[in-house]
């Protein structure tokens, strides 16, 4: 496993991480890749200490608790070697998001206390935008408490655009930044915010690099989405539209040695400059071994990438960004 300096920060990430939406599993909510078994998510959890990963991602909405849960009950014992990235303004994706000072330190408690821990290493504001400092102007002041309190080491925001992350970057500043980026959404780097971040040290986690398992190799026009998997609502177009463009992507690839689509996925967002860490969901061991290969194997040709960006050129504007 290699590592990167996140951002300004001061600290040091394994440049891929785990990426714990999916093993909170389904509630009301908060769908995302169907059932899953605690014991089997314990386990891929503990993989990844095994296999180098030290940078883990959850939120307090992620299965309403429980995968903050899973990952205080595995990780408490070796606290001072792991880092843990966690949200606030989200309670639940049931609920309207709450960015005043009260909700977030009752937030950060919270996840405290199912982290079992006493510290965070990187709080995000989660699915932020300019309208939540306009509604409370005196957030801000308040995560500098929580670093003078010693209850956080550092503050990021978490986007559901990047556009909207550079809008924000551009007026406050803010650590890290945690946005969408695979090989099918390069809006990241199409708006400059991957730029911004060198320019301006700032790390970036990179989710969703196999585009919700449509670049992992698993995902076919045979597959059945279990029930509870958010993908189920996509329409038939989307699913057709991102299935074809995934088979683009890696058309143009050299692979002599056969590296699985995921793992070249990885390898990919880990190419561009300005990533520091990706957090791919993991659901199981197996998954955690395929993933982490990427550092292993190390950037892709710059070939492969003039390739991949080429097609992605071609369609972005037919592809349906979601």
């Amino acid at each position: 496993m290699r590592y990167r300096e996140l951002g300004c920060s001061g600290i040091l990430v394994s440049e891929i991480g785990f990426g714990a939406w999916g093993i909170g599993g389904i509630s009301p909510g908060a769908t995302s890749y169907g059932k899953t078994e605690d014991s089997v998510s314990r386990a891929a959890i503990e993989r990844a200490i095994d296999r180098g990963i030290n940078f883990f991602d959850t939120a307090p909405a992620y299965g309403d608790g429980h995968s903050e849960m899973l990952l205080g009950e595995v990780l408490s014992s070796i606290r001072s070697k792991v880092l843990l990235a966690t949200k606030a303004g989200i309670a639940s994706f049931n609920s309207p998001p709450n960015f005043s000072p009260l909700e977030i330190r009752r937030s950060l408690y919270g996840s405290l206390q199912r982290l079992k821990t006493d510290y965070i290493d990187v709080l995000q504001l989660h699915n932020f935008s300019l309208a939540g400092i306009q509604n409370h102007p005196n957030i801000l002041e308040e995560l500098i408490n929580f670093k003078d309190e010693g209850l956080i080491r550092c503050v990021g925001i978490s986007v559901k655009s990047p556009l909207e992350a550079l809008e924000l970057l551009k007026i406050f500043h803010f650590s890290t930044v945690q946005v969408n980026l695979n090989m099918l959404d390069m809006r990241a780097l199409d708006c400059g915010l991957l730029d911004f971040a060198v320019e301006n040290n700032i790390g970036i986690i990179g989710r969703t690099p196999m585009a919700f398992g449509f670049l992992s190799g698993h995902v076919d026009r045979s597959f059945q989405f279990s029930p509870g998997d958010h993908r189920t609502s996509w329409s038939t177009e989307q699913l057709e539209r991102w299935l074809s463009a995934s088979e683009r992507m890696f058309s143009g690839i050299s692979n002599p040695e056969m590296i699985s689509k995921a793992t070249q996925a990885i390898r990919f967002c880990l190419s561009l400059e300005g990533v520091t860490t990706v957090i791919p969901g993991m659901l199981n061991p197996s998954e955690v071994i395929e993933n982490t290969l990427a550092s292993q194997f190390g950037p892709l040709d710059k070939l492969d990438m003039i390739s991949i960006k080429s097609e992605y050129a071609k369609i972005k504007d037919w592809l349906i960004v979601r």
